[in-house]
């Protein structure tokens, strides 16, 4: 079991950090670089936000799971 819930964790791992890669790109993107002042900054940190959100509720979804499959019966 404790092969299963390393691969859980890494793969949930490789996925937050993907997920955080993809939003702080979006993050940076959505920079108005002409004026220097960040367009939609609420949008931004929300967006940041619910991502980082939602990677820690998959996070200790996985680890809730492992616990469960760990018991003895």
């Amino acid at each position: 079991m404790r092969s299963l819930a390393a691969k859980l964790l890494l793969y949930t791992g490789l996925f937050g950090g993907l997920l955080a890669a993809a939003t702080l790109a979006h993050f940076i993107w959505s920079l108005d670089w002409g004026t220097g002042r960040r367009s939609g900054l609420i949008g931004g940190i929300s967006l940041v936000l619910f991502p980082a959100l939602l990677w820690a509720a998959i996070f200790f979804f996985f680890a809730w799971l492992v616990s469960l499959l760990e018991k003895e019966p």
